[in-house]
């Protein structure tokens, strides 16, 4: 699962909690958006975990942000892989 279907999944079981999440799905879905973008609408619902209101909004938005952590661990873990490759190339 890449970044983009991860963020639509959690976005999804966002809105019957944050009426926001409604917005953000149907930009991150029609929307081209970069990693840029991407990690903006993260760092927004890494926000959000410290303003809800009860204990299970909570800790859905911390699940969320868990598996976008892990899914960007492994796009950074991909990436050095790739320099290091590149490196042993030339």
């Amino acid at each position: 699962m890449d970044k983009k279907a991860a963020l639509l999944k959690i976005l999804d079981q966002l809105i019957p909690i944050r009426e926001l999440a409604k917005g953000l799905k149907i930009l991150v879905e029609q929307g081209n958006l970069g990693e840029q973008e991407l990690d903006l609408i993260t760092n927004a619902i890494a926000g959000a975990v410290h303003t809800a209101k009860t204990e299970g909004e909570k800790e859905k938005l911390q699940k969320g942000m868990q598996i976008l952590q892990k899914i960007k661990n492994m796009e950074e873990q991909e990436k050095a892989d790739e320099i290091e490759l590149d490196l042993s190339l030339f």
